[in-house]
């Protein structure tokens, strides 16, 4: 696979990078959180547009101990394209999990360093709120959804 990395996207997302190696997206424009593992986060602060799919499984490989195979690198790319992280489309697809794992003959522990993309809709504001919806009976503007009270209903 003589090919290069794609580039990352990064307009409209929030980027959080834990401690944990993890790294936390939250994209604006689609309302969605992506959690990336470790060695996925790796795969997209390294795409750069110019860097070789062949140098970052080498240093996947020195980083997490994973075999230097560029099908692992592929994988996270397919990973981060289905969760929209990349710029463009690319030809990622088609790389399996499982056989990744019978191929590589990888254990259980390095299992689970295989690149993760974990996603989920982000509620809206009035979806995540715990208040009364508007024509409730309250008592203050503190237990409704606007935070308005008027007359024992909620606004």
């Amino acid at each position: 696979m003589d090919a290069t990395l794609p580039k990352a996207r990064t307009a409209g997302l929030l980027v959080t990078h834990m401690d944990s190696g993890e790294t936390v997206v939250y994209d604006r424009t689609r309302d969605q959180v992506h959690c990336l593992n470790p060695t996925v986060a790796f795969i997209w602060a390294a795409c750069d547009g110019v860097t070789p799919v062949a140098k970052v499984a080498a240093d996947l490989h020195r980083r997490h101990g994973l075999p230097p195979d560029e099908r692992v690198v592929a994988l996270g790319l397919q990973e981060l394209q289905q969760a929209q992280l990349l710029d463009g489309e690319g030809a990622w697809a088609g790389v399996s999990r499982r056989q990744l794992l019978t191929r590589l003959s990888l254990g259980a522990a390095a299992a689970a360093l295989l690149p993760v993309v974990a996603s989920v809709v982000a509620p809206t504001p009035a979806e995540a709120g715990t208040g009364l919806p508007p024509g409730a009976s309250c008592t203050s503007g503190y237990q409704c959804l606007s935070g308005i009270c008027v007359g024992g209903v909620c606004a």
